[in-house]
């Protein structure tokens, strides 16, 4: 009985190995091609979420990209702003106005000014000190002071935010925000009388002395001074002209129980009567 015999040995079985990684097979060049599309689309799609978040957090973060800054001194003047929008401005005022990507805000850091605002996608906001006014397609007049800031419609709407509170007017509508922050009541007003100051005059309205005082004192070359807390809480009506001061201070004491007198540096003091 003869012996099988033995296959034979493949020559190159020693090199497959290397062979393979040199010259890989058609079934591994495909595995290879597709892990790499993987990885690729992996990584777009990684990029893809990084500039949306960052694209969606620079949005809501809303950066200023431009900042103007106007102001009249001893006359009132007109701006018109780059949206179409535009603001008179009473002499005395200072306006800044931050361009944001979803917002238009306006700083009335001091003074009187009347918005008439074009309407487009970017809310168009203005704030003094806490007091926030937010336009719904209106023009509006907001008076900032040391103890209150005002705000008047006199076309269409707007939302005033203050105190943790907000409240719609409409045309007509007035809302005063004292230093508290807290809004007082909505009150009916004739707008002809709220702009007085465009015609150079003071309307008062059962304004406080204090107020009153507050308007007059740009308007005065020396300073007005209440000494008496009572006198700041008495109310003044009437229309005066806003470049008689002096004139409007002597006829105090005939309107009002306090005396007026002037001391040695110029300033003028305001006192209650006495009884």
């Amino acid at each position: 009985m003869s012996d099988s015999p033995t296959p034979s040995r493949d020559p190159l079985s020693p090199y497959q190995e290397a062979l393979r990684e040199r010259f890989p097979s058609v079934e591994a060049i495909t595995a290879a091609a597709g892990a790499r599309r993987r990885k690729q689309r992996r990584t777009q799609a990684t990029a893809a979420i990084a500039m949306v978040t960052l694209i969606a957090g620079t949005w809501l973060a809303d950066p200023a990209y431009r900042t103007e800054q106007f102001s009249a001194e001893s006359a009132p003047r007109t701006v018109q702003l780059a949206d179409g929008s535009s603001t008179m401005l009473d002499q005395n005022t200072r306006l800044t106005v931050q361009w944001g990507l979803r917002t238009r805000t306006l700083v009335l850091e001091q003074g009187e000014a009347v918005f008439t605002v074009a309407h487009g996608p970017r809310a168009f906001i203005v704030t003094a000190g806490s007091t926030r006014v937010r336009d719904i397609g209106t023009v509006f007049d907001v008076q900032r002071l040391p103890q209150r800031t005002r705000v008047v419609v006199l076309e269409g709407a707007v939302e005033v935010e203050a105190g943790g509170q907000i409240r719609q007017l409409r045309a007509s509508e007035r809302v005063d925000v004292p230093a508290d922050g807290q809004p007082g009541r909505t009150v009916i007003v004739d707008t002809e009388r709220a702009l007085a100051w465009q015609r150079d005059k003071f309307s008062f309205d059962g304004a406080t002395l204090a107020d009153a005082i507050a308007e007059m004192q740009p308007h005065a070359r020396v300073p007005i001074v209440i000494d008496d807390p009572r006198v700041a809480q008495l109310r003044l009506s009437g229309e005066f002209d806003r470049d008689q001061v002096p004139a409007i201070l002597k006829l105090l004491p005939g309107i009002l129980p306090v005396t007026v007198r002037g001391e040695a540096d110029g300033s003028i003091h305001l006192a209650a009567r006495p009884r």
